[in-house]
């Protein structure tokens, strides 16, 4: 039987005109799939629209989509939000877990959870620029456990978790929010006065999930020791770089997950409890106080939660019922009860400002290679719409360029095809692997993953 196909770059999407979708990531945690609903009533899904990896979490990188594919996949897959088109993919490096991307023009900074760094990349590429050493707070174990980063203030602030591979990944007793300047790619010294390059200390361990902006502070929820309440809802001034605990976990009656933001008044927050149900909270962001439950949950089924509009989004993994409750934000009333994704629901995207920006690729119909996985040899093939200068060159998974197939060549309009037969530019012959064709039309990127077997 012939194996066809490793990828296609184009997908059919029908999206409702006007309509923009909540991004949903789905999985069963053997199994992922990328989901979306309308954000309007009837909030319409559409359930299964990609494959992707069981532990993937999904970001905006600039104007693109990007899937965040954690331990055991360890690279990011960058999309056309339009189509799910798929722009490139490159690794993070093997078993390096990458947590959360910042991209700022053509430049992308990646956390990874067992990288004492953060990635400095170009974007959308993925080739390596730099990277900036965050070793400085690595535990006993050697890892510091990077985790979010948040861009505030013209900084990029990342959490470090510092957690004890050794002992249950139980936290070490403190945690820190790093600082970078992206205009040098250095760290910045938030308190001058100490020796060496000081981050800033967090009143509570282990921040967890994606870190939030609002009211012009970071809020960071840190779980500290799962079960223990022994953490809470910190909050960090971007300018004076002073960090307070703003409701403590003992407030809260559990461990704190993700939270949200409606307004001045309304701030949403998801906690398990010690006998690992979650449970949905409403807090005042500005005048704190005790939170006050708003949906009891039976067993584990509230994992994220997302505000856009007027609207809070939640992921219901009920079993038999799952799908993307939709209430008011202010009010926490019902809109609709959980919506149909397909698998369950996991981690949730609201729509970017800027992705209707994104440009088509007229000129680009399909990549594809054939046989993949391959030995000796490959044939990537794609179709061209118009007349258009092309290049193809194939790429390790450091980013190293190993062979340039065509070079700025100006093709006509059908179908072409290139062979790579697993030789670099001297005709060396490369090890078993993942390596990455990297196809450019008029000043845009696509990449396609390609497997050598020995």
């Amino acid at each position: 039987m012939r194996i066809i196909l490793a990828g296609l770059l184009l997908i059919a999407l029908v999206t409702s005109a006007g309509a923009e979708r909540i991004r949903v990531a789905c999985t069963d945690f053997s199994t992922g799939m990328l989901s979306s609903m309308e954000a309007a009533d009837p909030w319409t899904p559409y359930a299964d629209e990609l494959s992707m990896h069981s532990d993937a979490v999904l970001r905006w990188g600039g104007e693109y989509l990007v899937l965040v594919e954690r331990l055991g996949v360890d690279a990011l897959r960058i999309l056309n939000p339009k189509t799910l088109a798929l722009v490139n993919e490159f690794s993070t490096g093997g078993g390096s877990n990458p947590q959360d991307v910042i991209v700022l023009g053509d430049k992308a900074y990646i956390s990874c959870n067992n990288r004492n760094e953060i990635l400095v990349v170009e974007w959308p590429s993925g080739n390596p620029l730099d990277t900036v050493d965050l070793s400085a707070w690595a535990d006993g174990d050697g890892y510091g456990e990077p985790a979010g980063m948040l861009l505030a203030n013209d900084l990029i602030f990342v959490a470090i978790q510092r957690l004890d591979r050794d002992f249950y990944w139980l936290p070490v007793g403190d945690s820190y929010l790093a600082v970078i300047d992206p205009a040098n790619d250095t760290l910045v010294d938030v308190n001058p006065g100490q020796a060496g390059v000081q981050a800033i200390a967090l009143p509570a361990a282990n921040p967890n999930g994606e870190l939030q902006r609002f009211d012009d502070q970071i809020w960071l929820s840190c779980v500290g020791g799962f079960g223990l309440t022994d953490g809470g809802l910190v909050r960090v001034n971007p300018m004076s770089f002073n960090a307070e605990l703003f409701i403590a976990e003992s407030e809260f009656g559990g461990d704190l997950g993700d939270v949200g933001f409606a307004d001045s008044s309304h701030a949403w927050a998801i906690v398990t409890d010690a006998s690992f149900n979650t449970h949905l909270y409403k807090f005042n962001p500005t005048a704190g106080g005790l939170p006050e439950m708003a949906i009891a949950g039976a067993g584990w089924i509230f994992n994220d939660l997302e505000i856009f509009g007027d609207a809070l989004y939640v992921t219901d993994r009920s079993y038999a019922a799952e799908g993307l409750r939709v209430l008011d934000a202010e009010t926490g009333d019902l809109l609709s009860s959980a919506v149909d994704m397909g698998l369950p629901p996991y981690d949730i995207l609201a729509p970017n400002n800027s992705q209707v920006d994104v440009p088509e690729a007229p000129a680009l119909l399909q990549l594809s290679s054939w046989p993949n996985p391959f030995n000796p040899q490959t044939t990537i093939r794609f179709d061209l719409e118009n007349r258009s200068r092309v290049s193809l060159s194939i790429f390790d998974s450091a980013g190293r360029k190993l062979r340039t197939l065509l070079a700025d060549e100006e093709l006509d309009p059908g179908s072409r095809e290139s062979v790579w037969d697993g030789r670099g530019e001297q005709g060396q012959r490369f090890p078993s692997g993942v390596y990455h064709a990297k196809l450019r039309i008029a000043g845009r990127e696509f990449g396609l993953k390609l497997v050598l077997l020995k």
